[in-house]
């Protein structure tokens, strides 16, 4: 992957409800896998930061949910013939709801699902001492300088 596009990864929900008019006593079947420290998976319990954030939209929306796990435990690829797999393959054949993951935005995923703005953002950042810092500002700028060694 290249730097420029791993420096944001999306932390998100994808949601995807088909013909539900009135989400009052409407229970919705989610699909997730196991990344800690956003979702845990023990004893069949789910738990962490991803179902939090799920039990409060919950609340406030007025519906009920439960959630599984992709059965390939993949968070959701699609191959170059445009087979998909994981929590996208799960949420585009109606199997689940919703998907609920950290999961990267992509141009081959938004064929097949739609996304919901990130509830996370995280990025990459490198520190280095003031005295060398002179000239960079972003990584870009690693490659012109002549003070660091690799």
């Amino acid at each position: 992957m290249r730097l420029n596009t791993f420096y944001l990864i999306n932390f998100l929900i994808l949601i995807l409800i088909y013909n539900v008019y009135s989400v009052n006593s409407v229970k919705l079947k989610g699909v997730t896998i196991e990344v800690t420290p956003y979702l845990y998976i023990r004893n069949n319990q789910f738990s962490g930061y991803c179902v939090d954030v799920m039990n409060e939209i919950s609340k406030i929306a007025g519906f009920n949910y439960s959630l599984y796990k992709a059965p390939d435990g993949r968070h959701g690829e699609v191959s170059p013939t445009g087979a998909i797999n994981g929590i996208i393959f799960e949420v585009y054949n109606k199997a689940a709801d919703f998907g609920i993951a950290d999961l990267t935005v992509s141009e081959s995923r938004k064929r097949y699902v739609d996304f919901s703005l990130p509830i996370m953002n995280l990025s990459v950042s490198a520190l280095i001492h003031k005295t060398n810092a002179e000239y960079i500002e972003y990584f870009k700028d690693l490659p012109r300088q002549t003070r660091i060694r690799y």
